[in-house]
């Protein structure tokens, strides 16, 4: 079941201001998956949310690393992932998602995160980024409280 929280068409000038709407949701141990194509702008959307949270340096896509944890004002974590290159449910296993996935002291943002659905823990958040035109995006903010 999906419970949508709100839809909203945004400029690149206005990402804060969704960012702001998507924090105030928002508690340490939430997860949230980032979905849109490649240049939507999930990384640009994380790099605000995550300032709004308190992180006060730079936010950089975790292409390669797979993970990039960063702490914030209030001592607690953002763990934000990348898994675009990840083929299987097994290789996050490896790398120790599900102690991340469990965390009660950190932020999980988790880009391409669909090869891990079937195991992560509900509720779960989903934010889906449309491209709408060079100048446009559109979010679609969703509680994820079970997966029917």
């Amino acid at each position: 079941m999906t419970e949508k929280l709100f839809e909203s068409l945004y400029t690149f000038h206005e990402v804060n201001q969704i960012a702001l709407k998507i924090c105030k949701r928002l508690q340490v141990g939430d997860i949230v998956v980032f979905e849109g194509q490649l240049g939507a702008g999930k990384t640009t959307l994380i790099k605000a949310i995550a300032h709004h949270l308190g992180y006060r340096q730079d936010v950089t896509s975790p292409t390669f690393s797979l993970i990039n944890e960063y702490t914030i004002d209030d001592g607690n974590s953002i763990y934000h992932m990348d898994l675009y290159r990840v083929n299987a449910i097994q290789e996050t296993l490896d790398f120790g998602i599900d102690e991340y996935l469990f965390s009660q002291s950190g932020y999980c943002f988790i880009e391409w995160a669909d090869i891990i659905i079937p195991i992560l823990p509900l509720p779960f958040y989903k934010i889906e980024i449309q491209h709408v035109d060079a100048a446009h995006r559109r979010v679609i903010f969703h509680r994820i409280i079970s997966q029917e």
